[in-house]
């Protein structure tokens, strides 16, 4: 999609992409996707520079990039994410990219990200800025369960009550900004629990 104003997917079906993305968006527009599942393409679900998506409900599985992307490099691009799972992606389950000038506000919840190679991918080059929220997810059987590797300073990733196991290295924060963690996320049976410096916040 790269007209229009809006766009709402509901208990659809998109596999076989292998080449693309299952969802691909790149124009500022209000983005529903709901109760739908997205296999065995390139890219579960692209979103380009300026939208405001809401992703609900729905699987991502076994993409060959990313599960969920979401990209900023000239404009402002938000999402929420909430009761999904994205599941044996080649790359990351859920990836965050910013270039240039883009911003990008994120949050996401109640989710499920497992057997990818980052459950989470933060990235992002000077000066573009990325915040991000994640609380209550299950972040599963990744080879690094949250990874940092943005060189923006205008970073800012708060997690909270996380489940971060089984994964060969928990958080791996190898950038800049800051990654900050509450005081009621489980940490268990990593490999190895974290890399970087990673900043507690006492709960309220």
């Amino acid at each position: 999609m790269t007209a229009g104003n809006s766009l709402v997917a509901q208990n659809c079906v998109i596999t076989n992409f292998s080449a693309g993305s299952g969802l691909l968006v790149g124009s500022d527009a209000l983005v529903r996707v709901l109760d739908s599942l997205l296999r065995g393409n390139g890219y579960g679900a692209r979103f380009l520079d300026g939208e405001s998506v809401l992703v609900s409900g729905s699987r991502l599985l076994e993409d060959a990039k990313h599960g969920i992307s979401v990209e900023a490099h000239s404009t402002p691009t938000r999402a929420v994410v909430s009761r999904a799972e994205a599941s044996c992606s080649g790359y990351s389950g859920f990836m965050l990219a910013a270039t240039s000038q883009g911003m990008i506000d994120f949050a996401l919840t109640d989710s499920v990200a497992a057997r990818n190679h980052n459950g989470l991918t933060v990235t992002g080059s000077n000066p573009s800025k990325i915040i991000a929220s994640v609380s209550n997810n299950l972040i599963s059987a990744n080879t690094n369960g949250v990874a940092n590797s943005s060189i923006s300073s205008d970073t800012r990733l708060v997690i909270s009550g996380y489940k971060v196991t089984h994964n060969a290295t928990g958080i791996n924060h190898s950038g800049s900004g800051v990654v900050s963690s509450t005081c009621d996320n489980t940490m268990a049976v990593n490999s190895n629990p974290n890399e970087g410096a990673i900043t507690s916040l006492p709960n309220i």
